[in-house]
């Protein structure tokens, strides 16, 4: 039985490479955030963490922080990027864990309750987009929340 891969199917996969960056980019937005003294060990530790535990420590940071900054547009561009990695996760997630079904040689993915989960090129493309626009925007505000962060600890209101 020859296996069909066809652009839908192609998507999909360049969809795990940008969550793979999208990853990459939240273990390196956590180790500016931490400040530590020895960066390769700090990635090596938050690279071992599950995607969602990393975003939980982010989000917790940005609490942190965020009811002494309440108007501030990068803080709320952090907010979304999060928000946004959270989509694409559970949209990838979702499809990552899925049973894998063949009909007529092509693969199919199905939830828990066995429905087929929609993939295909137009899902993935947006979802790669979503991802490339968290990763960067998480990257860009990072160094904007470690700055409030050093002055809320300066003005001792911490």
């Amino acid at each position: 039985m020859a296996l069909v891969i066809d652009a839908d199917t192609a998507a999909y996969g360049l969809l795990q490479i940008a969550f793979a960056t999208l990853d990459t980019r939240l273990s390196r937005s956590l180790v500016a955030l931490c400040q530590c003294g020895d960066n390769k060990l700090a990635f090596a530790v938050l690279s071992k963490m599950p995607f969602g535990q990393r975003l939980g420590i982010l989000r917790r940071a940005i609490q942190a922080v965020k009811q002494d900054f309440l108007n501030d547009l990068e803080m709320a561009e952090l907010v979304l990027a999060c928000d946004l990695a959270e989509t694409v996760q559970h949209w990838r997630n979702d499809r990552i864990h899925a049973e894998v079904r063949f009909l007529e040689n092509r693969p199919v993915l199905v939830d828990r309750s066995g429905m087929p989960l929609q993939i295909n090129r137009e899902a993935c493309e947006q979802r790669i987009r979503e991802a490339n626009r968290a990763g960067i925007a998480l990257e860009a505000a990072i160094p904007h929340l470690v700055a409030c962060k050093m002055d809320l600890e300066e003005l001792d209101i911490d």
